[in-house]
């Protein structure tokens, strides 16, 4: 199907990648592990909340239609369903029919989100997440465990990527900043290998459920 789509490589990693499907047998209560990795979360959101500027970022439609154009296509939704490759469609064809209502509607709404000016179900709405659960194997496939990966709505990465692109100077600077910026996860992997060659010490940091749920972000 990827490839059907023109996403030759998605489709190659997807088939060189490790099998992530979870059989019935490997792991009854995919539910249950799932929550156990997840300890319960305060529902006062106050301390996710930063002091915003409300005229810092103010994204312009043009800005909002690029980012929507360029997001990776065939990528998994949040909880509403609404996924990028159908907004994408729906903006492309309303920009051929020389209209603006949903663009202007869009724009609006990812104004409110970097304004913090976002409240009751709909904010509500926005911070809920889909867990999706892959399965985490050994190098000969052995089932080990559950990998829970959090799918966020697809209106709030809009609103990241409008903030992102606004201050990629400032982040690109940085002589050790990998992430979030374009090119920074490859470097990381070369720089990696480069040290591993050359016999030096390699000190590596994982983050134990770093990003599957919305209050580690």
């Amino acid at each position: 199907m990827l490839a059907a789509h023109g996403e030759l490589r998605a489709a190659v990693n997807s088939l060189f990648s490790e099998k992530t499907k979870i059989e019935p047998e490997e792991e009854p209560d995919v539910v249950g592990r799932i929550r156990k990795l997840h300890a319960k979360v305060d529902e006062d959101t106050r301390g996710w909340r930063v002091a915003v500027d409300e005229d810092a970022i103010v994204p312009t439609p043009e800005e909002v239609l690029k980012v929507v154009k360029k997001m990776p296509k065939m990528r998994a939704s949040g909880p509403s369903g609404l996924s990028a490759d159908v907004l994408r469609n729906v903006l492309e064809f309303e920009e051929k029919a020389g209209g603006t209502e949903l663009l202007d509607e869009l724009t609006a709404t990812v104004a409110s989100i970097l304004k913090d000016s976002v409240t009751g179900d709909v904010a509500r709405s926005l911070r809920h997440i889909r867990l999706v659960a892959l399965a985490k194997r050994k190098a000969d496939g052995e089932f080990k465990g559950v990998r829970p990966v959090a799918m966020s709505e697809t209106v709030l990465k809009i609103a990241a990527l409008v903030a992102l692109g606004r201050c990629e100077h400032i982040g690109s600077q940085w002589d050790y900043q990998y992430g979030m910026r374009k090119g920074g996860s490859e470097q990381a992997v070369f720089k990696v290998l480069d040290g591993v060659r050359a016999g030096k010490r390699v000190r590596t940091f994982d983050a134990t459920n770093a990003y599957n749920a919305v209050h580690r972000g």
